[in-house]
């Protein structure tokens, strides 16, 4: 099949199909949000072969495809790579104050993790801004388990 051909009158159906979807984490994911319940901290998966650290942790390194037998807690600030300031709602609705969504990661470590900022404005925040996470006083062992990733210091 050439992509190139034009594929003539497409027709669109309207409607909807009922899926039903459970996810589960997996034995890294469960070590992950066990930490952050029981020990407000975070970990990640090293790999004994090659050294290579994920955040969030994998079961298998992607380098050398082994088992990431080696769990290591995440310590120091993270570092904000990238981010967006949200105006609307996931349902378009406007929100009464912006927010901010962040791509944040740790030297040492792969990966990373999106979460939102708070305690600072929208016109403040930056690339290479140092953060650190805002735990809930209860934890149910999810993601939700961190508040927001303030800047670093600020208490």
């Amino acid at each position: 099949w050439d992509k190139r051909q034009p594929l003539g009158n497409i027709t669109r159906l309207r409607g909807s199909i009922p899926i039903e979807h459970h996810y589960t984490v997996g034995v890294a994911g469960q070590r992950f949000f066990d930490e952050l319940r029981e020990n407000k901290r975070l970990v990640a998966s090293r790999c004994p072969g090659c050294g290579k650290a994920y955040l969030p942790p994998k079961m298998y390194c992607e380098t050398c495809f082994r088992e990431t037998t080696d769990w290591v807690p995440v310590t120091g600030h993270g570092t904000v790579q990238t981010f967006t300031i949200l105006h609307r709602s996931l349902d378009e609705e406007p929100l009464n104050e912006p927010v901010i969504v962040a791509f944040i990661t740790w030297d040492g470590f792969a990966g990373g993790l999106i979460h939102r900022l708070g305690g600072i404005s929208p016109g403040d925040v930056r690339i290479g801004l140092p953060v650190e996470a805002v735990w809930q006083e209860q934890r149910t062992g999810s993601v939700g388990d961190i508040v927001c990733f303030r800047p670093a210091g600020q208490a």
